[in-house]
């Protein structure tokens, strides 16, 4: 177990580099041309800095200011005195590097989400949104404690339809240290959640729904500033996947839906997305489960998993599920409780397959989902899919060809298939 390696070290020896050039530059009409130990240091400065600012420094384009700027200092530092001109910029470079922009121990900017492996071989820490007040952490299942303060760490805990676990933490303004305990051991995250407005988690059973969305985003190489977690707004898209489902489920004569739905405003929304399409299709919607009834989930992932669950063990009667589209998330799909998706993809599809090989690359162990790749899809600016079709899950595997061009599982459903079985449905928006 130890420290977030070379992504941290890098910055800060680039930046530090840098420094050296540009004081030695600024300092040059006052102190004349450089004797050969001044010239050797600010040489070994350079070499340092340049390969660094290279492999470490983000976003690009101020990688290539600094190497471009520290190159021509150095050039210019035995020939003439109006070598300010240069140092002073780059001095400026160096400050906005490490007051504005990436920090050189690794943090973010303030109010742009993390998810940095601090552990060796563990998942990424991740914290969202990275402003001052409440965020949300999200940690591999090995990690028991996480906090601000060394001495009084905060339990985490496992979420019901989610991996890992989660806490709530009230992250200071400025700058400072998350404190992870894992293994008996305990390592530190730097951060910096700024000055900003403060922050409010959203509800504990939504909480890593919108860490996948955060770090999707991240795994496009972006560093956007976080908005709102999914839960707070129902997009257009889910809508109209909604109104799609619940005018397949009347064309095929079904007298009447449970609906299940949570006190998010997204969820309060596509309940009344489907209850007024449900009107129009002459369907009955209850909240009473029945065995000759599907039930409609327009949750978050924790309720929707309670709800699976008592459907699979037979704690609640229902004749299968059809979830919203956000609820595509491996631990709702390995319940055996019927379940049913609109979906405007399959995860074989060349874009799901590009979203899941970057969660690999950048954050190993992290489960591609729905909502995560319409969060990359955004961060990219692509639009999704105008098609809309329903798919099935299932976990039982069928030996050969399954017959069906769309019935891959992956890491989206391990173990399992998602296959396509009607569509494309209704009227996309």
């Amino acid at each position: 177990m130890q420290l977030t390696g070379w992504a941290g070290v890098l910055p800060g020896l680039a930046f530090t580099g840098a420094a050296v050039v540009a004081v030695a530059t600024c300092a040059r009409p006052f102190t004349g041309p450089p004797n050969r130990v001044v010239g050797r240091a600010v040489a070994v400065a350079a070499f340092v800095a340049v390969p660094c600012a290279l492999l470490g420094v983000r976003p690009p384009a101020l990688a290539v200011l600094l190497i471009t700027l520290t190159l021509l200092a150095v050039l210019s530092l035995p020939r003439t005195r109006w070598t300010p001109l240069l140092g002073v910029p780059l001095a400026g470079a160096v400050l906005i590097g490490t007051m504005v922009l990436p920090d050189a121990d690794g943090t973010a900017r303030p109010g742009v989400p993390l998810a940095r492996v601090v552990v060796r071989d563990g998942g990424p820490v991740v914290v969202v949104p990275h402003r001052p007040g409440w965020n949300i952490v999200g940690v591999d299942a090995r990690t028991t404690a996480v906090g601000t303060d060394r001495g009084h760490l905060i339990a985490t805990e496992p979420v019901a339809g989610a991996e890992g676990r989660w806490a709530n933490v009230l992250l200071p303004p400025g700058r400072g240290h998350l404190w992870v305990q894992a293994g008996g051991r305990t390592v530190s995250l730097a951060i910096a959640p700024g000055h900003g407005a403060p922050a409010s988690a959203p509800a504990p059973g939504d909480a890593p729904e919108c860490a996948s969305a955060a770090v999707a985003a991240l795994a496009t190489g972006g560093s956007k500033r976080f908005g709102a977690c999914p839960s707070a707004t129902l997009h257009p898209e889910d809508a109209a996947d909604l109104r799609a489902v619940v005018a397949y489920v009347a064309a095929r004569r079904v007298p009447a839906i449970t609906l299940v739905a949570d006190g998010s405003a997204r969820s309060q929304a596509a309940a009344q997305v489907v209850r007024r399409a449900a009107q129009e299709g002459h369907v009955t919607v209850t909240p009473e489960p029945r065995a000759d009834r599907p039930a409609f989930l327009v949750s978050g992932w924790a309720t929707a998993y309670t709800r699976l669950m008592d459907i699979a063990r037979g704690r609640t009667p229902s004749q299968g599920s059809y979830l919203a589209p956000w609820l595509l998330a491996s631990p709702l799909l390995t319940v055996p409780a019927g379940q049913l998706v609109p979906l405007r993809f399959t995860p074989e599809d060349p874009m799901p397959q590009r979203y899941e090989a970057a969660l690999e690359r950048r954050y190993p162990g992290q489960s591609p989902t729905a909502t995560g790749y319409t969060a990359w899809l955004s961060a990219l600016h692509v639009r999704p899919a105008a098609a809309i079709r329903l798919y099935a899950a299932s976990t039982v595997q069928v030996p050969g060809p399954i017959g069906h061009d769309h019935g891959a599982g992956g890491a989206w459903l391990p173990g399992g298939t998602i296959t396509e079985v009607a569509g494309p449905l209704g009227v996309p928006a």
